[in-house]
């Protein structure tokens, strides 16, 4: 009798969290904490529904922890009525650093803390069916595929993995991450040719201080070093201004323009969030341009809705 209400209450314990959004942060003030284990998982796994499937938010580039909250909260309000009690889980990692650079470096770090904390709820489940499933934003793509790409992610239970304006490589799946395609039942890669604020980060980072670098075969002149020191605004309206012109038929001069010119050219076809994923494995592609004219645009109601409705219903 005495084991009978305490599964009463456990269960009414369930009934009550079961729906609400739980936090789960890798850091403490934008820093990560010294090793996974640090983190503070008690929220989630005292509200933990092993009866239900789990939904995991993972934000982008330039989000503190309250506006991360804030964005999964809106979130978890559109999907709710669609997809009823759900384990809702935000994850937070340190992304609101000056450099687009470091972020990359900080989401390359998630992984391992992400892995920590699934592993540790999916105990919960105990093998009894339930999956995970996931739905990230810009940089949070590649905390996924980090995770993915961690030794404990074969052993646990990936539902559909919904990747909205990846910022990594188009063929990312088997090169920064080789073998990740192998993971869900799906991963949908939601891709838009209008996303600008991918093309201008992208173009800023992978190509001219990135991996494409020696591609671009460029000599860092006393113009680039003076664009260097400009501040991200200033950058993405001289990106804006350049692309205008180009489009006009202007033809660049300087070598700046010429390598940025270069660079515009290649992102809009190798950043995954823009043209797409290499198809392979569980990949599917998802031309979003229709409903995504903004990078921001994916969190608003109708595309939260769709993907509810469509992946994870």
């Amino acid at each position: 009798m005495k084991n009978f209400f305490l599964l009463l209450f456990i269960c009414l314990i369930w009934a009550n969290a079961s729906g609400s959004l739980v936090m789960v942060r890798a850091d403490s003030n934008e820093t990560y904490l010294s090793s996974p284990s640090k983190m503070n998982l008690t929220d989630v796994i005292h509200s933990f529904n092993p009866n239900v499937d789990t939904i995991v938010y993972i934000h982008g580039y330039m989000n503190d922890f309250n506006g991360a909250k804030s964005q999964y909260s809106g979130a978890v309000n559109i999907m709710k009525p669609i997809l009823g009690d759900r384990n809702y889980i935000g994850f937070h990692w340190p992304s609101k650093v000056i450099w687009f650079g470091t972020a990359i470096k900080n989401a390359n770090q998630a992984g391992e803390y992400l892995v920590y904390a699934l592993t540790e709820i999916n105990k919960f489940y105990n093998g009894n069916g339930r999956k995970i499933h996931v739905v990230c934003h810009s940089l949070g793509g590649r905390v996924l595929l980090d995770t993915l790409a961690c030794p404990e992610a074969p052993y646990l239970p990936w539902g559909n993995l919904c990747l909205m304006a990846p910022a990594v490589h188009s063929n990312a799946h088997t090169t920064d991450f080789p073998g990740t395609y192998r993971f869900g039942k799906a991963q949908y890669v939601y891709h838009s040719t209008k996303d600008g604020i991918l093309k201008y980060l992208y173009t800023l980072y992978y190509w001219l201080f990135g991996k494409g670098r020696e591609e671009l075969e460029y000599n860092r002149n006393a113009e680039m070093e003076a664009w260097l020191k400009k501040s991200w605004e200033e950058q993405r309206a001289y990106l804006t201004n350049l692309e205008k012109k180009l489009a006009s038929g202007w033809t660049p001069t300087s070598e700046l323009d010429k390598m940025l010119a270069e660079s515009l050219k290649i992102s809009a076809t190798r950043a995954m969030g823009i043209s797409g994923s290499q198809i392979i494995g569980k990949v599917i592609n998802m031309n979003y341009t229709p409903y995504a004219p903004s990078h921001s645009s994916y969190w608003g109601s109708e595309i939260l809705k769709k993907i509810a409705s469509e992946k994870l219903k």
